[in-house]
Formats: structure tokens, C-alpha cells, sequence
């Protein structure tokens, strides 16, 4: 007897792609270059996560079902979910949370001199 949810389940598998991340230097690429990382990204490069000085950003990418990525991006280095955390620990990817807690009293106004 052939058990068809086991093929099924197998098929599912071979056909699954597989996500990491690359970290991008936006200078290091024309605008048209940028638009095809974007346009085989599964975040789009507006919505990516940047670095403290908008230098860099962080793209989420999926192989095709055999595991290969696409030539434009196979020279990055690709990081797992973990390798990322590591990554981000980085003082350039860390920002500082905004305290809400001042009032318009806490702003100074230019002097008119």
C-alpha cells in the first residue's frame, strides 16, 4: 500500500525554498541594480531594515526549489536567522529608542538675534 500523504509530504520538501538574508551597501549599486535585489527580495528595499547611517539595509531572500539563489546576489554573504542576530548586535545596526516622556517646555526656541 502506498502511502500517498508520505509523497505528498516529500514533494512538498523538494519544492521548498529556503530563506537567508544578505546585507546590502547601497552605494555599492546602480539604481537598476537595486530594483533587481528588490524585485527577488522577499522585503522590498523600502520597508528593509538600515543601518544607523542609511549606508546599508538588510534584504530577506528565497532560493528557487533547488537551493540556488540568483546571480546578482550569489557573491553576498548570506546569513541564517541566527547570523543575523549576531550581525544586528553590531553598533551600526543599533538604534536608540525615543523617550516620549519630554514636554514642549523641554524644547529650546532660537533667539531672534
Amino acid at each position: 500500500m502506498v502511502d500517498y500523504g508520505y509523497l505528498i509530504f516529500q514533494e512538498i520538501l523538494s519544492n521548498m525554498k529556503t530563506f537567508e538574508y544578505i546585507v546590502i551597501t547601497l552605494a555599492s549599486y546602480s539604481e537598476s541594480e537595486l530594483n533587481s535585489i528588490d524585485s527577488i527580495s522577499e522585503t522590498f528595499i523600502t520597508h528593509a531594515r538600515y543601518n544607523t547611517d542609511r549606508s546599508k539595509c538588510i534584504m530577506k531572500v528565497a532560493s528557487n526549489s533547488q537551493g540556488d539563489y540568483p546571480d546578482i546576489i550569489k557573491s553576498l554573504t548570506m546569513y541564517n536567522l541566527n547570523e543575523l542576530q549576531s550581525v544586528l548586535l553590531a553598533d551600526e545596526w543599533i538604534t536608540v529608542q525615543v523617550d516620549n516622556s519630554h514636554t514642549d517646555d523641554d524644547w529650546i526656541e532660537p533667539s531672534g538675534d
